[in-house]
C-alpha cells in the first residue's frame, strides 16, 4: 500500500495547495502508533523501545494486508459502489470510518514508516539520522514549527549551519 500514488478526482485542496486524502481511521491510528513508537525510540533508543517499534510496524503491516485483501477480493468492486478513483486509503470495508488528511502529511507518514523499517532492518548511524529527519519532517507537516509531533518530547535535529 505505501509508496503507491493514489489519483483522486475532485479532491479538496489544502491550505498548502495539496489535496485532502480520505484515509481509513484505523489505518491512521496504526500509523499514529508507529509515530509514537518512533518518538519513544528516538528519545531512548533501548532494546525495549526497538521491540515496541517493531511491534507497531508489524501491526501496521497486518492492517495493510487486511486492506489489500479487501481491495483485491471479489466483493470489492469500486464501480459497483459508484466510484472509481475516490477509494479510501486503507479501507477494509465499504463502511470505513474516514479521516481527511492533507496529502503532505500522508506522504510524510509514509516516509516515516519507510525510515523506521529501514532502521529496524539495519540500525546504522545513517538509518537513525534518516529516521530523525523523517520524524522532524512529519512534525513540520503536521504544523509543529519545531518539527516535534504532538505528544513527543523528541526535538527536531539541529539545522546544519555550514560552520
Amino acid at each position: 500500500m505505501f509508496g503507491r500514488r493514489h489519483e483522486r478526482e475532485g479532491a479538496a485542496p489544502t491550505r498548502d495547495g495539496g489535496e485532502e486524502l480520505d484515509v481509513d481511521a484505523a489505518l491512521e491510528s496504526a500509523i499514529g502508533d508507529v509515530q509514537q513508537a518512533v518518538g519513544t525510540y528516538l528519545d531512548i533508543p533501548s532494546e525495549g523501545a526497538r521491540r515496541d517499534l517493531l511491534a507497531s510496524l508489524e501491526h501496521l503491516d497486518d492492517r495493510l494486508a487486511r486492506c489489500d485483501g479487501y481491495t483485491n477480493s471479489a466483493r470489492f468492486t469500486p464501480a459497483a459502489v459508484g466510484y472509481l478513483s475516490n477509494a479510501t486509503i486503507g479501507a477494509t470495508s465499504q463502511n470505513s470510518v474516514v479521516e481527511e488528511l492533507p496529502s503532505g502529511v500522508f506522504q510524510a507518514q509514509v516516509a516515516l514508516v519507510k525510515a523506521a523499517k529501514q532502521e529496524i532492518r539495519e540500525h546504522t548511524p545513517a538509518t537513525l539520522a534518516s529516521l530523525r529527519a523523517a520524524f522532524a519532517t512529519l512534525g513540520a507537516a503536521e504544523g509543529d514549527p519545531a518539527g516535534t509531533p504532538p505528544g513527543s518530547s523528541t526535538p527536531a535535529p539541529p539545522a546544519a549551519t555550514g560552520d
